[in-house]
């Protein structure tokens, strides 16, 4: 048996290499994580309201002693954070209205909206620098794990290598 047979079978199939070698890949999905703060995100987002209350005033309702509204509104779409710290949206929202106020021509009313939206901060929360500082350090954090990795391996290949010469000057010896 020669020492580099020895060291290609103890990188193969030692264990505790496969042990070593997965903290850097496990390591390697917090920048994943990060960057998925980036990412495009669907939201939601639907609301009823139902108004039914005494009215004080004539101008109001026009007539009706009770203020009888009811609303719908429903609304969905996408949104992103930027890199600069921006969020961008597109979304598209759909409404229903129905009062008894007789000034509340027609009835049954139906609205639609369609948004693009891109909102910037200034001063808190701006620049790419701050917005991707978790993406650096997760890349850091990484780099650190394959050093430490790498360290390891020498360390237990060395470990092997001492064995395999003592081994070897044991046989001598006898």
């Amino acid at each position: 048996v020669t020492l580099e047979f020895l060291i290609a079978s103890a990188i193969e199939h030692s264990a505790q290499v496969r042990v070593f070698s997965d903290q850097p890949l496990i390591r390697e999905t917090t920048i994943v994580e990060a960057d998925a703060t980036f990412d495009w995100a669907a939201f939601m987002e639907t609301k009823w309201n139902d108004i039914s209350e005494p009215v004080g005033n004539v101008l109001t309702t026009g007539g009706p002693t009770r203020f009888n509204d009811h609303k719908w509104d429903y609304l969905a779409g996408l949104r992103r954070k930027t890199k600069t710290g921006g969020s961008l949206e597109f979304s598209q929202r759909f409404g229903f209205e129905n009062s008894n106020s007789t000034f509340f021509i027609p009835q049954d009313q139906g609205t639609s909206r369609l948004t693009l939206g891109f909102s910037q901060p200034l001063l808190r929360g701006a620049g790419q620098v701050y917005n991707t500082s978790l993406v650096v350090l997760a890349q850091i954090d990484t780099e650190i794990s394959q050093a430490g990795f790498s360290a390891q391996l020498q360390a237990y290949l060395l470990d092997l290598t001492r064995a395999y010469w003592d081994l070897y000057l044991q046989r001598a010896a006898l």
